[in-house]
């Protein structure tokens, strides 16, 4: 299963794991309104599909890729 999540306001790229999870980031950029970053996104992978991402593409704070080692491609 994917989740894919907008919003995140996380300035920095990150791939990470949490309880079996993993959370690929596309950084927000940084705003000078309340010191709070624009936009971001993220992809959330269930544990049985962490195999197999083939690539991740991080485009920009609105858009964010993996490939799956079956070639299908999953975007936010």
């Amino acid at each position: 299963d994917f989740t894919f999540v907008q919003e995140t306001h996380d300035p920095k790229h990150k791939t990470y794991s949490y309880d079996g999870y993993q959370i690929i980031t596309s950084a927000a950029i940084k705003s000078t309104l309340a010191g709070k970053a624009k936009g971001g996104v993220a992809i959330i992978i269930s544990p049985e599909h962490t195999d197999n991402i083939s690539h991740i593409r991080r485009e920009n704070e609105r858009y964010m890729e993996i490939e799956i080692k079956n070639e299908e491609i999953y975007y936010n």
